[in-house]
């Protein structure tokens, strides 16, 4: 059953919000993932990737043989997370709408570090 309640407000309020809150955390999210062991060439699967901004992280760390995939409810913060990823010339990284909770499947066979 899809969801109908956003926990976060979405659209550009709840995009500059997050966005406030991950510039605050990048020090400490960027440690996490290196430590986490993320490197050059990886796939990675983001699941409420909300505005982007972990998997703009993620996709530089990655880098242009790796590859982001960033699922979430929000049509609209999907739509400005593309266009924040165009703008930074991220090219290794993609956003999908996708509720896990309604549909934990995959149509396609899909492979992730």
């Amino acid at each position: 059953m899809p969801h109908t309640h956003y926990i976060i407000r979405g659209g550009v309020e709840g995009r500059d919000r997050l966005r406030i809150l991950s510039r605050l955390m990048a020090p400490s999210t960027h440690a996490v993932l290196l430590r986490a062991g993320l490197s050059p060439g990886m796939s990675c699967f983001e699941i409420g990737c909300g505005s982007g901004h972990l998997a703009f992280d993620m996709a530089q760390i990655v880098g242009p043989f790796g590859k982001v995939l960033g699922t979430d409810i929000d049509e609209l913060k999907l739509t400005l997370a593309a266009e924040e990823a165009a703008t930074l010339g991220l090219k290794n990284i993609e956003f999908r709408m996708a509720d896990i909770m309604a549909d934990p499947g995959s149509d396609a066979p899909c492979q992730f570090d």
